[in-house]
């Protein structure tokens, strides 16, 4: 292991989830009891408007709710990199990216996953020199890949009750007026009381 030094600051230049969670923080059955739906005629329609609230509440709160597969990728990393849309359940891999190089660190030792529930990858002072380069370097060009899984759990009803809750009042209110809507417009319709509700929950690394 060898000194080097790294940038001062992290920068997140792409994401994608590259497993999606496989349901909603709300099944759709609950859905149609809670906004009182009794019939099966919208049943398409409930399925893509479950499927926007939840990714809207995700959005808006900046978290995974359901467990997912996250890549993150950053153009340049300091000694803290805060994963982006906690809660962090486990890491897949860790690499370190040039141009066409590629190393793969090892945990608690390259980095340790850090926290308790908005994890972080704390990397040590000292750490393994990339091909190339000698102690002292600065090799603050070097880009970072996490692969991650992130969410409350395995099945919605791990997500906070208050969170389902709030999906659920999203879901009737936006529901009930589907027809205001106009090309262009939001698919979901928040009430003031659902924005209070999530306000606890939102991930301020993220806006």
């Amino acid at each position: 292991m060898s000194l080097i030094q790294r940038a001062d600051t992290t920068i997140l230049a792409d994401l994608a989830i590259t497993t999606a969670a496989t349901e909603n923080p709300v099944a759709d059955s609950d859905l149609k009891s809670y906004a009182k739906i009794s019939n099966s005629t919208d049943d398409d329609l409930i399925v893509v408007l479950a499927n926007s609230v939840s990714d809207w509440v995700s959005k808006y709160l900046g978290r995974s709710l359901v467990n997912q597969t996250i890549t993150a990728y950053f153009s340049q990393y300091s000694h803290k990199v805060y994963l982006p849309y906690p809660p962090a359940v486990s890491i897949t891999s860790v690499k370190q990216k040039r141009l066409n190089s590629s190393e793969t660190f090892t945990a608690n030792s390259d980095y340790y996953l850090m926290g308790v529930q908005d994890k972080w990858l704390e990397f040590p002072t000292t750490a393994t020199l990339p091909a190339g380069t000698s102690p002292g370097d600065n090799v603050g060009d070097y880009q970072l890949e996490v692969v991650y899984v992130a969410g409350y759990g395995t099945t919605g009803e791990d997500v906070p009750a208050q969170i389902r809750e709030a999906c659920m009042r999203i879901f009737a209110n936006s529901y009930k007026h589907r027809e205001d809507d106009v090309i262009g417009a939001a698919v979901v319709n928040v009430d003031r009381t659902s924005y209070m509700m999530l306000q606890p929950f939102r991930n301020m690394r993220m806006l």
